[in-house]
Parts: structure tokens; C-alpha cells; sequence
């Protein structure tokens, strides 16, 4: 991330959109499964490793990451569970469970433009199409 000036682990798709986002949000810091919780219900006892825990604009945000249609019963348990100890810590908690198409097609094309890239072939100096395939004009 441009942001945090280090990459950021993901398992899957969703996740490394958020990371985008988070990016362009300007997170100061991210972690990535930040702790395991481990919690009794009326049920027994479960355990949440949550999807990443993002410093932005001097606040603590634990997300959780899940397609809305993934979501099942026991995961609506743990998001309730890690809802409960982000608020006991005074963070914000979310399930980043869907975004809107145009959001990410943006998304995708802009983060090429917040990194420098290198020129490891020297086309850059002195480059031009004519040049670069032999014509004079």
C-alpha cells in the first residue's frame, strides 16, 4: 500500500479491494488478521480471527470481509462478537459485505497511477515511436 509503504496479506478478491480502498482512504496502518477472539455464547464456545484491523484519520477500524450471500448464521455470531470487543476498545467495526461495480472499476485503474514505476528497459529518456522503431519521419 502507498499508504503504509508495505504489502498487505489477503485471501481473497474482496480483501485486496478493500486494501485498495483502504489505501485511498489514507489507513496510516494496517494489519492484516490482526488477533484471534476468542468468546463463550449461549451455544458454547467459538473463536474469529478478524480480516484486518486499519488506522484511519487517527481511528481503529476492525473489518471483517464477506460476501453478503457467504454469510452464514455462525458468522453472523462471530461479526456480533467482534462487533462487542471493537466497542469495549472504542474502535469502529464493519462487514464489508458489497460494493457497487463502478466503485471498483475505479478502484482498479487508479492504483497504477499512485506508485512511481520503474524503467528498466531506459525507454524513457530520449523515447519516442518513430525513434523506437527505426523511422525518421
Amino acid at each position: 500500500m502507498a499508504s503504509t509503504g508495505r504489502q498487505h496479506g489477503f485471501e481473497s478478491l474482496e480483501e485486496m479491494r478493500l486494501l485498495v480502498a483502504l489505501d485511498f482512504l489514507g489507513a496510516s496502518e494496517v494489519l492484516s488478521q490482526p488477533f484471534r477472539l476468542d468468546f463463550e455464547h449461549m451455544g458454547g464456545q467459538s473463536w474469529h480471527i478478524p480480516d484486518f484491523l486499519a488506522m484511519i484519520g487517527g481511528g481503529l477500524w476492525l473489518l471483517d470481509v464477506r460476501p453478503m450471500e457467504l454469510v452464514k448464521d455462525e458468522d453472523a455470531l462471530k461479526f456480533a462478537a467482534a462487533r462487542q470487543v471493537a466497542a469495549a476498545c472504542g474502535w469502529r467495526y464493519s462487514v464489508v459485505a458489497a460494493s457497487r461495480p463502478q466503485v471498483w472499476s475505479v478502484l482498479d485503474h487508479l492504483p497504477s497511477r499512485r506508485r512511481p514505476s520503474r524503467d528498466l528497459l531506459g525507454m524513457r529518456t530520449n523515447c519516442s515511436l518513430l525513434s523506437a522503431t527505426g523511422r525518421d519521419g
